[in-house]
């Protein structure tokens, strides 16, 4: 448990590589993703491994996990394009979204 809370786990970024890779070979054409504001190891992982924030796609967990009035459980999106198409897609997200 002690990894955990200092970073993501060793074995974390191999996996995250193999689930880009079944998502490509499944034809995927994005990967989207929350995690907690506090993981900041996972954070890092996904800034290494190309994926982007988007911050209009946040959420608010504490309805989920029935913290209500505890204050906000923020889940921070982040999407990964892995073809050219969705290269568009995620460029259409974020035009709809300042839109």
């Amino acid at each position: 448990m002690e990894a955990r809370t200092q970073g993501a786990l060793p074995d974390a970024e191999p996996l995250a590589r193999d689930v880009q890779r079944r998502a490509v070979e499944d034809g995927a054409e994005v990967l989207a993703l929350h995690t907690a504001e506090s993981m900041v190891g996972a954070r890092a992982l996904y800034d290494r491994l190309g994926f982007q924030r988007v911050p209009d796609l946040d959420a608010d967990l504490r309805n989920y996990l029935g913290s209500c009035g505890q204050g906000p459980v923020p889940a921070l999106a982040y999407i990964r394009p892995l073809t050219p198409a969705g290269v568009d897609a995620a460029s259409h997200v974020d035009e709809e979204l300042a839109s």
